[in-house]
């Protein structure tokens, strides 16, 4: 039957703050010669809303924890193994009280009555201060005086790490963060956006800032662009209404002087008139499709080609998106070097290690030998030259 192995079937994620996120990563190896199709469930979230035999009670509570952010998550929640292959899941973990967690994530596999468990534990703490005078009382004043009444508050941290405070109405840093943060995608489906773990008094990522930089900048090119066209239009045809009026002018002008009227010179004049109006119609659906092509620029600028947050959190982790990375990043593998005194089992770990990874031993004495009697650089060259002259 179906089977995965888990690399590790105990995560401790520790303390951290509530309102952070910890990602760990998980291997799944499945070591059989069928391929292996896994899911994973919530155990706290397995009632079915359409299944008649959960109790009223039960579905309640069901339906009002799908609307709260997860405990514990993995992405991706399923996918496929190929046999002796393995694959990459991320366990993460968001508190939203302060407590201690423990629970079990159960792996289950299709066509197959196994499954495998995952024992999850984590603690999490709430960020707090204490307001030792909370109530403040100034003395009389009048209106529009001089005399500036002040009074100072103390407000003491008890926990054992550094805590920001901002006031939500006055500080202008929150509030023109608060703004940009709600331009940016990648919010999940419980209104959640991850973003590299920021200290206190600490500003956000860089590449946010650039990205908000940008579009302000693309905002206001877009405004003289669109002021620009509205300008020249406006121009344009106050010029076709000023010909327009100087040919009537001239046609009456000229019809009063000939004595001949009839209606052949009407029908031009109504011909001339649609003439007129087709060509504004026409510069002024260039204007619109002008402004429209500007709106899609400022539209594609907002949704860029390189996710800001995606920038950000890959700088933060160390990681290059670029398609040359990439690349590298597929044609670059992992090397673990074992190093040690003599007969402190560097061979048997090395093998080891090698049949249960599938890997290959590379010996730095077999190395040194080859590259000796193989290569071609000129260390390798005069090594070799010694070599000979010492066997003689």
């Amino acid at each position: 039957m179906p089977d995965l192995m888990l690399s590790n079937n105990n995560l401790s994620f520790g303390t951290i703050k509530c309102g952070e996120c910890k990602i760990i990563g998980l291997q799944l190896y499945n070591q059989q010669d069928i391929p292996c199709r896994w899911r994973f469930i919530n155990p706290n979230r397995d009632l079915s809303k359409d299944d008649k035999y959960v109790p009223l009670h039960l579905k309640r509570k069901n339906k009002l924890d799908r609307s709260v952010c997860p405990l514990f998550e993995v992405t991706p929640s399923e996918g496929l193994v190929l046999p002796c292959s393995r694959t990459n899941v991320q366990v993460k973990f968001t508190p939203n009280e302060e407590k201690t967690y423990q629970s079990h994530l159960i792996f289950q596999f299709e066509q197959s009555s196994k499954r495998q468990l995952l024992y999850v534990t984590g603690s999490a703490v709430v960020p707090r201060i204490e307001i030792l005078n909370q109530f403040v009382e100034f003395a009389p004043c009048l209106p529009n005086e001089e005399v500036v009444c002040e009074r100072s508050i103390v407000i003491r941290n008890p926990c054992s790490f550094p805590v920001e405070v901002f006031n939500l109405e006055m500080d202008e840093l929150y509030l023109q963060e608060e703004k940009i943060l709600r331009l940016l995608e990648g919010y999940d489906e419980y209104n959640n956006l991850i973003l590299p773990a920021r200290q206190p008094a600490d500003k956000l990522p860089q590449e946010i800032l650039d990205y908000y930089d940008d579009l302000i900048k693309k905002y206001y090119e877009m405004l003289t662009e669109k002021r620009r066209l509205r300008h020249i239009s406006e121009t344009e045809l106050d010029g076709e209404q000023k010909e327009a009026e100087n040919d009537g002018e001239r046609k009456e002008k000229d019809e009063d002087k000939k004595t001949e009227k009839g209606d052949d010179k009407k029908k031009e004049t109504e011909k001339k008139k649609e003439i007129i109006d087709k060509i504004k119609f026409e510069k002024k659906r260039k204007i619109l499709l002008n402004l429209l092509e500007a709106v899609q620029a400022l539209h594609k600028s907002s949704h860029l080609n390189e996710n800001p947050v995606s920038l950000a959190l890959s700088n933060y982790m160390k990681v290059d998106l670029s398609e040359e990375g990439q690349l590298g990043d597929l044609r670059r593998g992992v090397v673990i070097m074992i190093h040690g005194p003599p007969r402190s089992g560097k061979t048997t770990t090395a093998n080891a290690l090698a049949t249960d990874y599938k890997a290959k031993v590379l010996k730095v004495d077999d190395i040194i030998v080859e590259a000796v009697l193989c290569g071609t650089s000129v260390a390798c060259c005069a090594a070799r030259q010694a070599c000979l002259e010492r066997s003689r």
